[in-house]
């Protein structure tokens, strides 16, 4: 770190922060200036932390400085590369890192949870948040406006849609502009011509076929295929589905809800999504 950043993290990060934490200062230079943003596109930075008492597979709280000593707080996981441990950390501007050993997650309800990573990844890299500031709700069921509201946060388009045609979808809504970009890209069409159903549950099958489609219009293969065969409710999978289904299963996007069972007329719920969600960002979008 240099000593003008070490400064700034001196007069702006408390005291205890800093207490077992690995500080690096990350810069990329062009000619005799500093490249610090990206136009909004995200970076992963590796902070190197083997031997601080960090456990691969684990995400940990990250603190980002910035010039001017204004401090934002994300999580990154803790991964082995190189034999060496690193803190994967994704960011949209460069300054100073400072990664904690402290394990964290904000919300109390899914310590316990299977889920447990699932929701730290989602929040951490703001795709999913809690249904209030301490409750992430891991096992209620997933609607059509929440989940076309975390593919749009994804897909992070540079210009918003203009497609406001779902009677029951009006602007300025927390999922307005989402469902516009969903329509316009054929990413979730609406229940009937002029009708959404934002607040309407997602199944398990339809979850695959969104993120099928998703994952089309990002460019990514989607040709890799499964034969479902070792599902006894392979059979219940709406041919509509099928290919999502068979694609989304072969890469370990939706396993089953046991091993013999899929399940694809379930509902989906906030921990499934959230696992669905960082596999593709971790496996396919990586």
């Amino acid at each position: 770190v240099s000593e003008e950043s070490a400064k700034t993290i001196t007069e702006n990060v408390e005291k205890s922060i800093l207490e077992n934490a690995v500080i690096v200062e990350v810069n990329i230079t062009s000619g005799d200036k500093h490249v610090r943003s990206f136009g909004g596109n995200k970076l992963t930075v590796d902070v190197p932390v083997d031997g601080k008492g960090h456990n691969e597979g684990k995400h940990y709280k990250v603190h980002i400085v910035s010039a001017d000593g204004k401090m934002d707080t994300t999580f990154g996981k803790c991964v082995s590369k190189g034999g060496k441990l690193v803190i994967k950390v994704d960011t949209t501007h460069l300054s100073s890192f400072i990664v904690t050993d402290i394990e964290t997650c904000p919300f109390g309800d899914v310590p316990n949870h299977w889920a447990y990573e699932a929701v730290k990844y989602v929040y951490a890299n703001s795709l999913m948040q809690g249904t209030d500031e301490a409750t992430f709700a891991p096992d209620e069921n997933m609607t059509r406006a929440m989940l076309v509201t975390v593919l749009y946060r994804m897909a992070n388009p540079e210009e918003k849609a203009n497609n406001y045609n779902f009677a029951d979808v009006p602007e300025g809504q927390w999922y307005s502009d989402a469902v516009a970009w969903a329509a316009e890209n054929d990413i979730v069409s609406g229940v009937s011509e002029n009708k959404f159903a934002p607040n309407e549950d997602i199944t398990r099958e339809q979850l695959a076929l969104i993120i099928y489609r998703y994952a089309k219009i990002q460019g990514f293969d989607v040709t890799e295929t499964s034969n479902l065969e070792g599902f006894n409710d392979a059979k219940d999978v709406s041919d509509w589905a099928l290919d999502a289904i068979k694609w989304a299963n072969s890469v370990t996007l939706v396993n089953g809800t046991s091993e013999t069972t899929l399940s694809p007329k379930d509902t989906a719920t906030r921990a499934q999504v959230a696992a669905i969600l960082m596999r593709f960002c971790e496996n396919i979008a990586k």
